[in-house]
C-alpha cells in the first residue's frame, strides 16, 4: 500500500513548480507535514506493554488537520467513543 507520504515526496516538486506561487504557507507547512508522517526514519514512539514488557517502536504521525491518514484514525477513535449519542432517535 502507498502512503500519503510517499506522494507527497514523490510529487511536490512538481506541484511546486506549476503551482509554486499559488501554494500559501500553510499549504506548504501542510505538506511538510504529510511528508514525514509515519515514515521510517523519522522520530519514534516507544509503546510498552505493562505485563510482558515488550516494546515495539512506532514512527510519529504528523497529526495534521488536513492530513487523511492522521484524521482517519482521529475520526474513528471519536466515533468509537462516542457511539451511542451519534444515533437519532426516532419519535412516533
Amino acid at each position: 500500500m502507498i502512503l500519503l507520504s510517499q506522494l507527497v515526496e514523490r510529487y511536490q516538486g512538481d506541484l511546486e513548480r506549476r503551482h509554486g506561487p499559488q501554494l500559501l504557507p500553510s499549504h506548504r507547512q501542510a505538506l511538510q507535514a504529510m511528508r514525514r508522517c509515519r515514515r521510517q526514519g523519522s522520530d519514534l514512539m516507544v509503546l510498552q506493554c505493562s505485563d510482558c514488557e515488550h516494546t515495539i517502536k512506532i514512527p510519529h504521525s504528523c497529526g495534521h488537520r488536513s492530513c487523511p491518514h492522521c484524521q482517519h484514525h482521529e475520526s474513528q477513535q471519536w466515533m468509537n467513543g462516542n457511539e451511542p449519542s451519534c444515533y437519532l432517535c426516532s419519535i412516533s
